[in-house]
């Protein structure tokens, strides 16, 4: 799977680099006790020491550090410049030689207790995609799930590229178990999608006992019938050899309601087929 299978240039670039902290990543991740201090003060020349500090600071927040270590966000340069008393020019001389990072940041992870991705760390990452890809087919989640995993375990996030070849095989071997289906998209009669499910309560319920109401609550238009633009998506249930299908909101709504609970026709709503 190459990467821009997946994600785009821009993409790709964020994903690489530095994203701006918000205040409270600030406090949370680039504040230095004196164990910290005492860590990277340890290391010759201010240059190194800023450098080993942004890392020190950076592996926590992100799950690795970018190769660029001299572009840190110009909030945290002169967060920890303030605080070892360094100038913040001393950082762009930091990581000419590549070796020097690499070097740094195995000290910074064994100080930190993280750890790299070897072989059984490998197969555990693969199983937990595995396991993943067996309830969704979207590459783009996976990786966000891997790269979550990796954080909470952690250890230290590798290549993109490496991290890719395992989605794209734990989605082929979920594919072999539940093939993908389509994914539509489109404008659908509510009361018509719901029918069968209604059909289906009144078998439960029996006649004396009203299903409960599965309507949005939406727009009614001239024919009687709710319309809401909906997505498909799909849900892996190799369990039961059934095909799951998930409803998910689409509408665009004003600033106001975008905190609004969902009624249940719009999901998530969960269909077994």
């Amino acid at each position: 799977m190459a990467t821009r299978d997946v994600f785009s240039d821009d993409e790709l670039a964020q994903l690489r680099g530095f994203p701006e902290p918000a205040r409270a990543e600030l406090i949370r991740y680039f504040t230095l006790g004196s164990a910290d201090e005492a860590f990277v003060r340890k290391f010759r020349g201010q240059d190194n020491v800023m450098g080993v500090a942004v890392q020190l600071c950076t592996l926590p927040w992100l799950g690795f550090v970018p190769d660029d270590v001299a572009a840190a966000p110009a909030a945290v340069v002169a967060r920890l410049s303030e605080k070892l008393g360094i100038p913040v020019g001393a950082l762009r001389g930091y990581g000419a030689r590549e070796q020097t990072r690499t070097d740094h940041l195995r000290e910074v992870a064994g100080y930190l207790g993280w750890r790299t991705v070897d072989g059984p760390r490998w197969k555990d990452l693969e199983e937990f995609l595995f396991a993943r890809a067996m309830e969704h087919d979207s590459p783009k989640l996976l990786f966000r799930q891997a790269c979550e995993y990796l954080s909470s375990s952690m250890l230290v996030r590798p290549g993109i590229v490496k991290i890719l070849e395992r989605v794209a095989a734990a989605r082929g071997d979920a594919d072999q178990l539940a093939p993908p289906v389509p994914v539509i998209t489109g404008l659908l009669h509510v009361a018509e999608l719901l029918e069968p499910l209604d059909r289906l309560a009144r078998g439960l319920l029996g006649d004396s006992q009203p299903p409960p109401s599965l309507g949005s609550g939406g727009p009614v238009h001239a024919d009687g019938l709710q319309r809401e633009t909906v997505g498909w998506t799909q849900v892996r249930m190799p369990a039961t050899g059934q095909l799951g299908v998930q409803l998910i909101d689409d509408r665009p709504e004003p600033a106001e309601q975008q905190q609004r609970q969902l009624e249940p026709v719009c999901g998530p709503l969960i269909a077994v087929v």
